[in-house]
Parts: C-alpha cells; structure tokens; sequence
C-alpha cells in the first residue's frame, strides 16, 4: 500500500464499511449488519455484554424491539493501517432513539429527550479477495 491512491481507496472502504454499519442498524437489518463482520467477530456493547461470532451478533440486532427506532451520525472516522490486511478505526457516534408511537406535538416522531455520545474503535481486516470487514468493535458511551 506504497502509492497514495492505493492508500486513499483502502482508506475510503474501510469508512464506508463503518457507516454502512450504522445504516444497517438503524434500518433493522440484523443480518446484513452482521455480515459486515467476520466469522470469529468480537462486538462489545455500550452496556459491556460481549457478543462472539456472526450468528451472536444476528441475533442480538435481530432481537431488537419491533418499535425501536435509532439514528447513528457517525463523524470523525479515522482509519490507521497497522499492515496491508490490518487497520484500526475509531469513529465518533451520536445516537438518537425513540420508539414508534411517540410523537411530538407536531405529529412526528420524537426523539427520546436523552441522547448519547459515543465512539466505535474498531480492527478492520482485509480478506484475500480484497474485502474489508470488522473484526472487532468496542462501541462506548461517553456523554
């Protein structure tokens, strides 16, 4: 990963497989979320419970309240390669969520009145045909 553009595009995949985790999330789409992840994944929640392997973190999303309604904003995405198949990121996420049914005066969905700052800090690893995936996610609360 010697060339610049080389670099610039492996950078751009790397955010774009962590922003398309968050529209996964926010669309209810449990097992296309989970397949941005490898087999042997690590997600860490904000609460602490660990999630080990695809299928867990399947299921953990697909559980998820039929009314629950979230959106992530990601910012600040920054991607570091420790070697050619290797990368760290850590991103920035404010989270909205409310549930359906919960409309404000004016007839729309509301946001619950407590939002929360967070971070991803995520190992993105690249697999022989060239696709990245997330390997491990530690997602935290910090406000």
């Amino acid at each position: 990963m010697h060339h610049p553009q080389a670099q610039w595009l492996e950078k751009a995949q790397c955010q774009e497989l962590i922003l398309r985790s968050a529209s996964h999330v926010d669309a209810g789409q449990a097992l296309a979320f989970s397949e941005l992840f490898t087999v042997d994944a690590v997600l860490i929640r904000p609460s602490g419970d660990k999630l080990v392997g695809r299928e867990a973190i399947r299921d953990a999303y697909a559980s998820r309240p039929a009314g629950r309604i979230t959106r992530h904003l990601l910012s600040n995405i920054v991607v570091e390669f420790c070697d050619e198949n290797t990368a760290l990121a850590r991103s920035y996420v404010l989270l909205w969520s409310t549930t359906r049914g919960a409309e404000d005066e004016s007839g729309h969905g509301g946001a619950s009145p407590k939002q929360a700052v967070g971070e991803f800090a995520d190992r993105l690893v690249k697999l022989a045909g060239g696709l990245w995936l997330i390997q491990a996610r530690h997602a935290s609360f910090v406000m």
